[in-house]
Order: structure tokens, then C-alpha cells, then sequence
């Protein structure tokens, strides 16, 4: 014989749309933040690989007594789309006799930027005010590169007081307008010391 609370063990339809309004309200408030969340780490990360490959290329410099170069992949010049303003790699310097001409041996491969983030165009080294070439990652043959000079006491080579390497993002809002955001490198030219200047 069957009780009433044995009759009663399910959830009433009722109760069922309650839970399922609860649950959409919820999804609609955290959606839209999923976006903003994923693009705030895409450029924590972005900032976290430039700084990290500035200091490895003023750690070659040093411990192999070396210059070394930080590259951009500039626009233009035959670069592929998605590397332009998008893509750094690190490369030392390298001489078959004392007295020739150093040339570029590549230390790091390419890394692209997430999508989203860009070399702001004035960043040094983005601009054709010191050009070498490299190898296209694609093709192999040479392509210019911009890039900040590092000499083998750790210092840059550059006219600038302020040398500055500024990631640039962009987001799309729910209205449809698109708003950017800008992270900043500083170099001290007399040391090749980097450091994030806070917004």
C-alpha cells in the first residue's frame, strides 16, 4: 500500500520551470563576461611572452658575450598576414672571423600573438628605423625584420631615451563597438632592463 509520501518523489512541473528560469537567468547574466574573461588572459599572455622573450634575448647577449636581437615581423615586406605586427622571435649574434660582419642566427621560433592583440606600430623595431633580414618561417627565403639591439654588455643599441614595446587589444562589447586596451613595456637602454609600466 502505497503512502503519500511515496506518491510524492518527483519534482512537480512547477518546480521543474522554476529551476530551468533560474538557470537561464544565470546564463544570461554570465555570458557575456566569457568573452571579456577569455580576451583579459589572451593578453595577460601576450604580455607575459614579450617580457619573457626581451629578457632571454638580454640573457644571449650576456652569458655568451654576444649581440642578440628581439624581432618583430613588420608589415609589409613580404611577411605573411598573421605574422605582420603579430609574430617576435629572438636571434643572437654570430661571426665567422673577428673582423666580419656579425650575422643573425635564430635562438626562438616565431610566436604569434592571440588574435586580437597587435604590436602597436610604433613600438621599436616595428617601424623600418633598424632593419636585418631572416629567413620567411614559411618560404625560407630572407625577409626584413625590425627588432630592438641588444649588445653583449646587456645594453640596447638605440637612439631613443625610452625605448617603449606597447601590445595593443581589442574588444567587442555587447553594443557592437569596439574598444582597445593598451599594455606597455619600458627598456632602460643603458642596462636592456625591462619593465611593465602600470596602467
Amino acid at each position: 500500500m502505497k503512502t503519500r509520501a511515496d506518491a510524492r518523489t518527483g519534482f512537480s512541473l512547477v518546480e521543474l520551470l522554476a529551476i530551468l528560469a533560474m538557470l537561464g537567468t544565470a546564463t544570461a547574466w554570465l555570458l557575456p563576461s566569457v568573452p571579456g574573461l577569455l580576451q583579459s588572459q589572451a593578453r595577460r599572455s601576450a604580455l607575459d611572452q614579450v617580457f619573457a622573450s626581451l629578457t632571454l634575448a638580454r640573457s644571449i647577449a650576456l652569458s655568451r658575450n654576444r649581440p642578440a636581437l628581439w624581432a618583430v615581423a613588420p608589415t609589409g615586406e613580404g611577411w605573411p598576414s598573421d605574422y605582420a605586427l603579430r609574430a617576435f622571435a629572438v636571434f643572437r649574434g654570430e661571426q665567422t672571423d673577428p673582423g666580419a660582419a656579425p650575422f643573425w642566427v635564430q635562438e626562438t621560433t616565431w610566436y604569434r600573438l592571440p588574435e586580437g592583440v597587435v604590436f602597436d606600430p610604433e613600438t621599436p623595431g616595428s617601424s623600418p628605423l633598424n632593419g636585418w633580414s631572416a629567413p620567411n618561417p614559411f618560404t625560407g627565403q630572407p625577409l626584413t625584420i625590425h627588432g630592438l639591439h641588444f649588445e653583449p654588455d646587456g645594453s640596447l643599441n638605440t637612439d631613443s631615451e625610452t625605448p617603449l614595446v606597447r601590445l595593443n587589444s581589442f574588444r567587442q562589447p555587447r553594443r557592437g563597438t569596439r574598444t582597445g586596451l593598451s599594455d606597455t613595456i619600458q627598456l632602460r637602454p643603458s642596462t636592456g632592463m625591462a619593465r611593465l609600466i602600470p596602467q
